[in-house]
């Protein structure tokens, strides 16, 4: 017996349980749903921060 069938005999069914539980579901979903948004955002702090990053002091510079 290989280790990938005692994994799908022995591992397969919890995970089953845990991917059929609605309140684990519910989580997973929130996650999808807020993942867009915080990438996005993330890039925006990067692309905001660029001058900052690269020391390029007269671009920091207010006026």
């Amino acid at each position: 017996m290989s280790l990938q069938d005692t994994m799908n005999e022995k591992v397969l069914p919890l995970a089953t349980k845990f991917s059929q539980n609605k309140f684990l579901m519910s989580i997973r979903d929130g996650f999808m749903v807020a993942f867009p948004a915080t990438m996005f955002a993330s890039i925006m702090i990067i692309i905001q921060n660029l001058p900052t990053t690269f020391a390029l002091p007269n671009m920091c510079q207010k006026a």
